[in-house]
């Protein structure tokens, strides 16, 4: 189960890579709230299904 839910949370580095898109792109993105994504601590993390539904435009950004 862990493995599954570490499967499912990207790093940025992570998320760029399956975007397609720098690093530096990406975190101006979730600077100003327009891709979804949480923090833990000063770190970006996003889930992959919900990146991939906005990627998609599937739903608006939602951040927590």
């Amino acid at each position: 189960m862990a493995d599954e839910v570490t499967a499912e949370v990207l790093t940025l580095h992570q998320a760029a890579n399956l975007l397609q898109v720098s690093e530096k792109t990406l975190w101006g993105q979730a600077i100003e709230r327009k891709v979804p994504h949480f923090k833990i601590g000063k770190q970006y993390r996003f889930h992959r299904q919900e990146l991939l539904d906005w990627a998609r435009g599937q739903r608006p950004a939602k951040t927590s």
